[in-house]
């Protein structure tokens, strides 16, 4: 649901608005988390993926590895006590490992290059958060010439670098460098965008962060901050929605606290709205999903005080079929005749949700501020956005055991990770070996640790090895299997179980193409090159199972390009195809760049210049069509004229790769030159020295 009470898709969300342009990174938050989900559904939508797992098989892979290698940053922080399972290492999984509270806040961070898209959200990046519970989210859209408030997305890239800081405490973590990057880059371009939105028209609805850290100001107290930044008179009406409480037990600070925001004098109320279930027996009694706290708590001696219950409903009827959606949304209203604040997010109505004490978690909510007499209607529409339940006349009972909240770590059964172990990092140099790099952040390592690849016994590192290398805080360890492990078993003495230790990447330098895109025939790179269709659309018939191919038809007599050179003994027919190919590549390459990933992969990957260099290296059938097709693609890379935006890659930055590449066919092409005749000898001498010219 978001914030005006309508119900909408949050995946649709994942994907861009036609105009949003190339995707360049995203960054996300969550507690409870699948690897899976978020892979197959959030990332395909980010990037516009066409295939699916379950369908296209190596074309999902192709597919996958050339959208996902092209964004600087895709990375998500979870929760230390969820941070497990298996994914792609094209993008980072990062634990939060905080000394106090758990992470819980859910933020998306989307940035394509026309647009950058804040999501604030109570749902996990699970299935059950994005498809079955019944959720709220907020989206808030930033571009050009845009009139969204620019104070959330400044808030949240603070939020976003503080957090990611104490979870990674290496300052040359890839992961971390990765995130800041992605981070400068939007606040790079929310500089312009933001002198455009700095200004809130008087009508318009006010938008502010709450976002809370242990130690900081609790979510109760910002929310009266907010109130009295607008009002002088304090709210007279309170509406709370959450599925999780204090325990019956305690105190129960959130339900006294929030009375400490309404009028201290005259009628007030507050309502409690969340789940409920018949009691066997007593028809006329009905067990509210809370404790007594939330009545107990209110100050009833004061008159017109009052403390009200309304029933929400996991019964969903969509196509007259009923289904059971969980509740899962969060939200806080205050009300008087003349502003309504809604604020919506992460945040249960716990002590630890709304931060209160030293103890609190991080969380992310979005706080909406209104006023009746400068616009009625979307105060009516504020008013209007939470579920509203129903009103009961039987007698109330509460929990006297509530179940732990979602946030109660004492309630996991499984290991953390201790904070002595940094990171795994997977590594390989070109014609070299593949190492795991091992980084630990203290040497108090547990007493009997081992590092297990799985089940089966295969032991990566422990703490015998260790020990013989002299209590080292980093291991480099060669890696020979062709399989990249995502992540390690960790146990040590008087461990629970295993501890998930997550592999990340050096770069994206580091991983192996797919098998599929290995070692293509020139014939099919050239297709390639020349077709405008996406890769695995142009793969999908030469990796067919039934072995069809890429038909290549005949190809016509080349004519001479070059009248001071006779090129009729030595060139074959396809080289007016690869003529063509080559003009093709060149305007490939001035398209906007907008990551140095993807300015890597059109150079370097399976299909860019230099896997076309190769195959022309291995396919010519003589030195001189070698050195003539080569000194041909020097030339029309030096020809490249990229074209720029205002958040792309600079001119000086892409030509200055491209004369590197220039420069390596050049050394390339010097042993050739003694084995062929000395006219196609001068001819290539004399373009390399052009195309070195013009670069």
């Amino acid at each position: 649901m978001n914030n005006k009470g309508n119900y909408a898709k949050l995946l649709d969300y994942w994907s861009p608005p036609l105009d949003a342009g190339e995707p360049v990174g995203c960054i996300a938050t969550t507690f409870t988390f699948s690897p899976v989900f978020f892979e197959e559904e959030c990332l395909s939508r980010f990037t516009k993926m066409e295939t699916h797992p379950d369908t296209d098989g190596p074309l999902y892979l192709i597919e996958r590895e050339e959208k996902l290698v092209g964004l600087c940053c895709a990375t998500v922080l979870v929760d230390q006590h969820h941070c497990r399972g298996n994914r792609s290492l094209r993008w980072d999984m990062i634990p939060a490992k905080l000394k106090t509270g758990v992470l819980h806040s859910k933020v998306a961070l989307l940035y394509w290059s026309n647009l950058i898209r804040l999501i604030i959200v109570s749902a996990n990046l699970t299935k059950e958060g994005y498809r079955r519970n019944q959720e709220i989210f907020s989206v808030l859209d930033y571009k050009e010439k845009g009139h969204v408030p620019i104070d959330p997305l400044n808030n949240v890239i603070d939020y976003l670098k503080d957090v990611i800081q104490v979870s990674l405490f290496n300052e040359d973590h890839p992961a971390l460098q990765r995130w800041m990057e992605l981070l400068d880059k939007i606040s790079a371009v929310r500089v312009d965008w933001g002198k455009l939105n700095s200004e809130i028209p008087r009508k318009a609805v006010k938008i502010f962060p709450v976002f809370l850290k242990p130690g900081g100001k609790d979510g109760l107290t910002r929310l009266k901050d907010y109130w009295n930044m607008f009002s002088y008179t304090p709210p007279d009406y309170a509406e709370v929605t959450s599925p999780f409480f204090d325990p019956p037990e305690g105190k129960n600070l959130p339900a006294s606290n929030i009375w400490k925001i309404l009028r201290q004098k005259g009628p007030a109320k507050v309502v409690y709205k969340t789940t409920a279930e018949d009691i066997p027996n007593e028809e006329n009694s009905i067990l509210i999903h809370g404790p007594k706290t939330l009545s107990k708590n209110a100050p009833i001696h004061r008159p017109g005080v009052k403390v009200d219950f309304r029933l929400l409903s996991e019964k969903v009827k969509s196509d007259a079929v009923e289904t059971i959606r969980s509740i899962h949304l969060k939200t806080i209203l205050l009300k008087n005749n003349e502003w309504v604040l809604f604020m919506i997010g992460s945040s249960n109505f716990t002590t630890p949700g709304l931060g209160i004490g030293k103890s609190g978690n991080y969380e992310a909510n979005l706080v909406y501020i209104v006023s009746k007499s400068h616009n009625k209607k979307e105060y009516k529409n504020l008013f209007n956005s939470n579920l509203k339940g129903e009103k009961t006349k039987k007698n109330i009972r509460f929990l006297e055991e509530i179940k732990p909240g979602e946030d109660d770590i004492n309630s996991l059964e499984f290991e953390i990770l201790p904070e002595c172990f940094d990171s795994l990092i997977f590594n390989k140099e070109k014609q070299k070996s593949a190492y795991i790099e091992i980084h630990f952040h203290s040497k108090d390592l547990p007493a009997g640790f081992e590092i297990k690849v799985d089940n089966n016994g295969n032991i990566l590192y422990n703490e015998t090895r260790w020990q013989n290398d002299k209590r080292p805080l980093f291991k480099k360890v060669i890696w020979d299997s062709k399989s990249i492990p995502t992540g390690f078993r960790v146990r040590w003495t008087g461990s629970r179980g295993y501890a998930y230790w997550p592999v990340i990447v050096l770069s994206q330098k580091a991983l192996p193409p797919p098998e599929e895109l290995k070692d293509l025939p020139l014939e099919v790179l050239i297709h390639i090159i020349s077709s405008a269709r996406p890769l695995h659309q142009i793969l999908k018939k030469y990796l067919s199972p039934k072995g069809d191919k890429i038909e290549i038809s005949d190809f016509t007599p080349t004519i001479d390009f070059h009248k001071k050179v006779d090129t009729r003994s030595f060139l074959l027919r396809r080289t007016r195809r690869i003529s063509n190919a080559l003009c093709s590549l060149r305007q490939h390459l001035e398209r906007p760049v907008f990551t140095e990933e993807t300015l890597h992969w059109r150079l370097y990957g399976p299909v860019g210049v230099e896997t076309f260099i190769h195959a022309i290296k291995k396919e010519a059938q003589s030195e001189e069509e070698k050195a003539f097709l080569l000194a041909e693609l020097a030339l029309e890379l030096s020809k490249v004229k990229p074209v720029v935006t205002n958040n792309s890659l600079k001119a000086a930055t892409i030509k200055s790769e491209l004369k590197h590449v220039i420069r390596q066919i050049q050394k390339d092409t010097k042993l050739m030159q003694k084995k062929i005749r000395s006219d196609m000898r001068d001819y290539v001498k004399k373009t390399f020295k052009a195309a070195l010219k013009w670069i």
